[in-house]
């Protein structure tokens, strides 16, 4: 199954993905089955060297907004300014995504860690977006947290109930799913949950269980980028 049609995305969608894991790589992956024009770009940083991977990139962080887009392909756009990619203002993001077939938003940050706290501004999604993938990396599940593998490990804490050494659970992942200062602050539109790099028997059993504490409401499929498989629970 490809990711895109596990994720239920159509032409037109403008998607924002929050949390920490393996996000870049889902973009990545989403703009590469995208058909037309797609636009890729952030409402936080990004690494600088990520607009590397893309054939037509703007580091000017204008969303290509004095080039005419004939050709279909990527399009990817952040102000860069030394190893940082800076998105552009949210409004200014919804204002050029008419241009283009599909928007692909890394609407969070977590300082490469699989785990996160988010502070009262975080996420940053764009009123226009119709779609928030939460990227959670299912490896975390069973291993002690420390702020080693999470990012602003005090605020985590405080969502979590957890201290520093103590074992991250299912259970904990589908309370930050479904918290309101969790993966979907902010966010409107269709909730989806990615479990990424879902490669083991373990990771699909925990995945399973995560099925079985989330409502209905929330898409969730799980995966694994680097092997290209995705697999929708229901």
């Amino acid at each position: 199954m490809r990711f895109s049609d596990a994720f239920g995305i159509s032409t037109g969608d403008i998607i924002s993905i929050t949390g920490g894991g393996g996000k870049s790589s889902l973009m990545k992956k989403l703009a590469e089955e995208a058909a037309g024009k797609v636009l890729v770009t952030t409402s936080t940083r990004i690494a600088a060297e990520e607009l590397d991977d893309f054939e037509n990139k703007d580091t000017t962080g204008r969303l290509f907004a004095d080039k005419d887009l004939k050709n279909p392909g990527v399009y990817a756009s952040a102000k860069v300014a030394g190893e940082k990619g800076i998105g552009p203002d949210p409004d200014e993001i919804c204002r050029i995504a008419g241009r283009f077939d599909l928007v692909l938003i890394e609407a969070d940050g977590s300082a490469r860690k699989p785990l996160k706290g988010w502070e009262s501004y975080e996420p940053v999604i764009p009123e226009c977006s119709n779609i928030t993938i939460a990227v959670a990396d299912i490896t975390a599940v069973g291993k002690p947290v420390s702020p080693l593998n999470v990012h602003r490990f005090e605020i985590f804490s405080k969502l979590t109930k957890l201290k520093e050494g103590e074992t991250f659970g299912v259970e904990h992942l589908a309370e930050l799913i479904m918290s309101d200062e969790g993966y979907f602050r902010c966010s409107s539109g269709k909730k989806c949950v990615f479990a990424s790099k879902m490669e083991s028997e373990n990771d699909r059993l925990n995945t399973i269980k995560l099925r079985g504490l989330l409502p209905p409401e929330y898409t969730l499929c799980g995966g694994s980028i680097h092997s290209s498989k995705a697999e929708l629970f229901e």
